[in-house]
């Protein structure tokens, strides 16, 4: 039976293989290609559903509350430091595509 840990982290390898290939779906656009809608219909769907609602639901409510408990606060400090970095590039990023 596959740790929780190893299940995210296996879960983090297939988000980034689908970021790889929109990012390499960019990389055509770029170069001139048509637009996939279809390929990017479903890319949206995987983040929206993969990424979003079924693997960040188990770091949100499993191995966060985990982490809570077992690490030190000066730790806690810094992960939230470091995510808020990550949230705020994000939402820059986001704005590029409105």
């Amino acid at each position: 039976m596959q740790k929780p840990t190893e299940i995210l982290t296996s879960e983090h390898k297939n988000i980034l293989k689908v970021i790889d290939t929109i990012l390499a779906k960019c990389g055509e656009l770029e170069s001139g290609a048509e637009i996939d809608k279809d390929f990017f219909t479903k890319a949206i769907d995987f983040i929206k559903n993969y990424a979003d609602r079924f693997h960040h639901a188990k770091e949100d409510n499993i191995l966060y509350p985990m982490a809570d408990e077992a690490l030190s606060e000066d730790v806690q400090i810094k992960m939230a430091e470091e995510f808020a970095k990550v949230e705020e590039q994000l939402e820059f990023n986001e704005k590029d595509w409105e």
